[in-house]
């Protein structure tokens, strides 16, 4: 099977590594010139333990390429995977413009039957959007053929993303097609015979559980760390407070570190994008919002707290 990769930043370079470990023919497609003449010669432009002694390994055996034509891609390919950012507006929205312009693309040099896969972070109803609009443009050239659009998240941690790749907590496709299920599964079977849990649902429900899960762990960071500014008052020991309350297996130790807040690529905007989302439709998701108000006074007084020790250290 030959998979395209549409995009190779973070998701999309990590992805097409690791699918070309697994004997799958991947052609990976970026616009910038100069990080697809890096990564032709092995180079990562980013990093991750692994990944480039991946790409090295891809490229000598022969499944892992890099180019910058995005016809080649789009028509040598049996599934290809949409892997470009979707960063925050001011407002908060997912910033589809890096989507839709690979969707343009694809829909220019559309040859055959497709699985079209949205691994990038998209608002709900995004890849049933695509769909329509890849059919749309497809029957209204005439075309004899139509092209399937499913959802397939990542759950990528950075520092620990090659490891997260080969063997994920879960794997979510979100498909209402037969024939696109059947490869999605195929793709995976490798983690699917070792035992990783994977779930088959509709496109909106694999969307949603992105959302859902950042969202969760958001709301658990700003729990911690709202309790920790009531432990200070009352003398408590928040560490020790974290402990005990990890030690219940409902509520587990994970994501009880207090600190300034959280940061990374994904829990900023996809929080921002739920609540939007929530906004939109008409359904208010008060307790996200809560911790987004509260992170942000969070991070405001940890920096007044930097800022009032730096001037107590210029001062002595």
């Amino acid at each position: 099977m030959n998979i395209g990769i549409m995009g190779t930043g973070y998701v999309g370079l990590v992805h097409g590594a690791v699918l070309s470990s697994y004997g799958f023919n991947v052609s990976c497609m970026d616009v910038d010139e100069h990080k697809i003449k890096q990564l032709s010669a092995g180079v990562s432009p980013i990093y991750e333990p692994e990944l480039e002694q991946l790409i090295q390994r891809g490229i000598a055996g022969g499944t892992l390429s890099f180019t910058s034509d995005a016809q080649q891609v789009v028509q040598m390919s049996d599934v290809i995977f949409i892997a470009v950012g979707t960063p925050s507006k001011k407002d908060g929205s997912a910033d589809l413009s890096y989507v839709q312009g690979v969707v343009q693309t694809i829909s220019n040099y559309l040859n055959g039957y497709k699985v079209i896969v949205c691994k990038s972070t998209l608002p709900v109803g995004s890849s049933s959007r695509i769909a329509k609009q890849l059919n749309g443009a497809l029957q209204a050239s005439g075309a004899s053929f139509r092209v399937d659009v499913a959802s397939n998240p990542e759950f990528l941690r950075q520092g620990q993303a090659v490891s997260d790749a080969l063997s994920p907590s879960r794997i979510v496709i979100g498909t209402d097609s037969d024939t696109a299920r059947q490869m999605l599964q195929s793709i995976y079977s490798i983690q699917i015979a070792r035992g990783v849990p994977v779930l088959f649902t509709n496109p909106e429900t694999a969307e949603m559980v992105k959302y859902a899960s950042n969202s969760f762990l958001a709301v658990k960071i700003s729990f911690i760390n709202e309790l920790a500014l009531l432990a200070e008052k009352v003398g408590a020991k928040i560490d020790d407070i974290a402990e005990g309350m990890g030690l219940d297996s409902r509520i587990s130790p994970h994501f009880l570190q207090a600190g300034p807040g959280y940061g990374g690529s994904c829990f900023p905007k996809d929080t921002e994008a739920v609540v939007d989302i929530g906004r939109r439709n008409g359904e208010p998701l008060f307790v996200v919002q809560a911790q987004l108000t509260r992170i942000r006074n969070r991070s405001r007084r940890w920096l007044r707290r930097l800022a009032k020790r730096w001037r107590r250290t210029v001062a002595d």
